[in-house]
C-alpha cells in the first residue's frame, strides 16, 4: 500500500500552539488507525481513553460574544445545525401495508441496494407522535438482478439484531419494524423488504461540506478551534457507537463505515446525536480464525486485508474509522 505523507505540523501556521498540539496528536492517531497491519491498530476503547490528547474539549475552547450570538441565532432555526453541537454536550408478510400506513414525503437517497424515503404516518398520529415516530425513514429493497434473496434475508436478520440491541446504545440508528410485501408488476411477482427506522437530519458528508463552506469552522489551512472542537465531539460519539458493536459477545463488525452512513439527529438534551446506520454488511465475528466475505464495504474506506480477501476481524472497522477521521479533521496529504 502507498505510504501517506502528511504535511508537517509546522504547516499550520495560523493556529494556536494548543490547537497545533492537537493536530500533532491527531496525525499520530490517524497513522495508527490507518496501518496496513491490523494488530497495530488501536481498539475504540484505546482511542476513547486517550481522547484528551487528540480531542478538543469545551474547557479548552474559548467562546466569545460573537460566537455566542451565532449559536443563538442558529438555534432559533428549527433544524439541526452543526453550531447547535456547541451548546450541549407483526407479522412478516404484509401486502399493501406501506401505502396503507404511510404518506411518502420525499426520497432521501437510493442505490443499487434500494431506496430510502421520508414518510409520515397515516393513522394513529397522536400515538406515534408521542413515541417520536410521526415521521420516520423507510428503506425499500426490491428483489432484482442486483439484489438476490439471500441479501434480503441477511438484511432482515441484521435488522433483528440491531432492533433488539439498540435499546442498550444511543449511537445506532433505531430500527422500528420490518416486513415483506409481494406485488404483481407486468404479470410478474415482485417481492420487496421494507425497514422502518428513525428519521435523522443529515449525514457526516453534509457536515464535512459545511465545514468547507464556513470560514469560522475551517480556513484554507486547517480547521479552526471551533471546527476542531465540533469534529472532536462528533468523532467521540462515532467511536462510542462502533465500540458498542465491537464489545458484543460475539463482536459485531459493521464493515460499511463511511461518512454517508454516519447520521446526525437533533436532540433536545445535548444539541445532536450521532447515529450509525446501514448494517447490510454487518458480520458476527464468532472466533479469531473465522473467515468473512471479501470486498464488503466501500473501497475508499476498506481495510487492505478485506480488499485482499484475507481473514479479518473488528480491526477492519478501525481502518475505516481512520479514513473518516482524516476527512473529518481535514488531515491533508502531500501528493
Amino acid at each position: 500500500m502507498q505510504t501517506l505523507n502528511f504535511r508537517s505540523y509546522d504547516y499550520y501556521q495560523d493556529i494556536s500552539q494548543e490547537l497545533k498540539a492537537k493536530y500533532n496528536e491527531s496525525l499520530k492517531l490517524y497513522d495508527k488507525m490507518h496501518s496496513d497491519f491490523p494488530h497495530k491498530r488501536p481498539n475504540c476503547e484505546d482511542i476513547l481513553e486517550r481522547k484528551n490528547s487528540w480531542a478538543l474539549n469545551k474547557q479548552e475552547l474559548k467562546i466569545n460574544d460573537e460566537l455566542e450570538n451565532i449559536i443563538a441565532s442558529k438555534e432559533r432555526e428549527n433544524e439541526l445545525t452543526i453550531y447547535s453541537i456547541l451548546r450541549f454536550e407483526d407479522s412478516f408478510i404484509r401486502n399493501g401495508y406501506y401505502n396503507k400506513s404511510f404518506v411518502e414525503i420525499k426520497k432521501l437517497g437510493s442505490g443499487s441496494f434500494g431506496s430510502v424515503f421520508k414518510v409520515k404516518r397515516r393513522k394513529y398520529i397522536d400515538y406515534y407522535k408521542r413515541r417520536g415516530r410521526e415521521y420516520s425513514a423507510i428503506k425499500r429493497i426490491e428483489l432484482s438482478a442486483e439484489v438476490d434473496k439471500n441479501e434480503i434475508i441477511t438484511e432482515y436478520l441484521n435488522y433483528k439484531i440491531i432492533s433488539r440491541d439498540y435499546w442498550k446504545n444511543e449511537y445506532l440508528v433505531k430500527h422500528f419494524d420490518a416486513w415483506l410485501e409481494e406485488s404483481v408488476v407486468s404479470n410478474q411477482s415482485r417481492i420487496s423488504l421494507y425497514i422502518e427506522m428513525e428519521l435523522c437530519d443529515k449525514t457526516l458528508d453534509d457536515v464535512i461540506n459545511e465545514f468547507k463552506n464556513d470560514s469560522k469552522l475551517k480556513t484554507s489551512e486547517s480547521l479552526t478551534a471551533i471546527g476542531y472542537y465540533i469534529a472532536s465531539r462528533i468523532f467521540i460519539q462515532i467511536l462510542k457507537g462502533v465500540n458498542h458493536l465491537h464489545k458484543q459477545d460475539p463482536p459485531l463488525i459493521h464493515r460499511y463505515l463511511k461518512p454517508a452512513n454516519i447520521l446526525l439527529k437533533k436532540c433536545d438534551q445535548k444539541g445532536f446525536c450521532v447515529k450509525i446506520a446501514d448494517f447490510r454488511y454487518m458480520a458476527i465475528h464468532k472466533f479469531s480464525e473465522q473467515s468473512h466475505t471479501a470486498d464488503k464495504g466501500s473501497n475508499n474506506y476498506m481495510a487492505p486485508e478485506v480488499t485482499r480477501g484475507k481473514k479479518y476481524d473488528k480491526k477492519a472497522d478501525i481502518y475505516s474509522l481512520g479514513v473518516i477521521f482524516q476527512n473529518l479533521f481535514d488531515l491533508e496529504m502531500i501528493e
